[in-house]
C-alpha cells in the first residue's frame, strides 16, 4: 500500500534547480515508495553525487534510483529507447538496478525525431537556441501530427512495428524537413 504523503518537485527555471538532488534527498528522508517522472524526456539531466563518489545524471530513471526506489515514466513523459538502454546499462556499471513502470500511452523517440532535431538546430545557424538534439521536441511535433509511436507499440506485430517505423521514415520526415 502506497503512503498518502505526496511531494512535488518542480522547476521554473528551465533545468539546472537541483530538481534530481532534491528528490534524492526526499526519497531518503520520507521513504519514498516512488518517483514520478511526470513529463520531460531524455533531456532530462538530474545530476546526483553520493557520498561515496558514485555520480549519475539521471533522464529516464528517477533520482530516487540509487536507493531503490521504483521510477513510474506517466503518459507525459517521453521515453528514447536508444538512450533509456544508454542509461540502464551506465546504472548497471554503478552496480544499481533500476526498477521502472512506463505508461504504455508515453511517447517513443525514433532515431529520425533525433536528426530531425540536429538538422534543424544546425540551420539555425547563429540563431541555435541551444537543443540537446536528442528528439524531445521532435517527437510531440510528430505526435500531434498524427504518426504516433507509443510504448504499447513495442507489443505490436513485427509488421505492424515495422509498417509504423516505415511510415514515420517515409511520410513523416520528409514532410517535417520540408
Amino acid at each position: 500500500m502506497f503512503k498518502k504523503n505526496v511531494c512535488a518537485v518542480i522547476g521554473s527555471g528551465y533545468g539546472d534547480e537541483g530538481k534530481g538532488l532534491f528528490t534524492d534527498y526526499l526519497c531518503h528522508e520520507i521513504n519514498a515508495d516512488v518517483v514520478v517522472r511526470a513529463n520531460s524526456g531524455a533531456q532530462a539531466g538530474h545530476t546526483v553525487t553520493l557520498e561515496d563518489g558514485r555520480r549519475h545524471v539521471f533522464s529516464h530513471f528517477g533520482s530516487g534510483s540509487f536507493l531503490n526506489v521504483p521510477t513510474f515514466l506517466s503518459r507525459f513523459f517521453v521515453s528514447n529507447p536508444i538512450l533509456f538502454l544508454f542509461e540502464l546499462e551506465n546504472l548497471y556499471q554503478l552496480d544499481v538496478k533500476p526498477i521502472v513502470y512506463v505508461d504504455e500511452r508515453s511517447f517513443l523517440t525514433t532515431p529520425y525525431e533525433m536528426k530531425i532535431n540536429q538538422l534543424i538546430e544546425k540551420a539555425r545557424g547563429e540563431g541555435r537556441h541551444g537543443s540537446c538534439g536528442i528528439g524531445f521536441g521532435e517527437t510531440i511535433e510528430r505526435e500531434e501530427n498524427g504518426f504516433s509511436l507509443c510504448v504499447k507499440d513495442i507489443f505490436l506485430s513485427k509488421e505492424e512495428l515495422s509498417d509504423k517505423i516505415k511510415d514515420i521514415r517515409d511520410l513523416w520526415v520528409p514532410k517535417r524537413l520540408k
